[in-house]
């Protein structure tokens, strides 16, 4: 058993030792099973049967476009669509100018045509 200390924020315990009460401390315990050998952990590009799921997942698929709806109340929504028309012009200039195009240009410009 444990009893309460002497000087908390009622003093009469400290003037009247009689006052103070045993209290009994329980506890319990659960005990699970652990597998001898744990699963491989899964990557973050591992795609599982889950793949919606935001709760199991690294990557939240579903959420992806959410800075793009009226949901999203961090910036106002043009200039969230500004960010968005931006990233798609730079994702289209990196594709034009990107090595594949370059072979592309060069192979286009050696032919000549008759």
């Amino acid at each position: 058993t444990w009893q309460i200390n002497c000087g908390g924020g009622n003093t009469e315990f400290c003037q009247n030792r009689s006052l103070s009460q045993p209290f009994w401390v329980t506890t319990s315990v659960h005990f699970i099973q652990v597998p001898a050998e744990p699963e491989p952990k899964k990557t973050s590009f591992q795609m599982n049967y889950f793949e919606y799921d935001c709760s199991r997942n690294d990557v939240c698929w579903p959420e992806l476009a959410f800075p793009l709806t009226r949901g999203y109340t961090e910036e106002t929504y043009s200039q969230s669509i500004a960010q968005a028309m931006l990233l798609v012009i730079i994702f289209l200039v990196t594709a034009v100018l990107g090595d594949p195009w370059d072979k592309i240009r060069k192979a286009w410009n050696s032919t000549t045509f008759y």
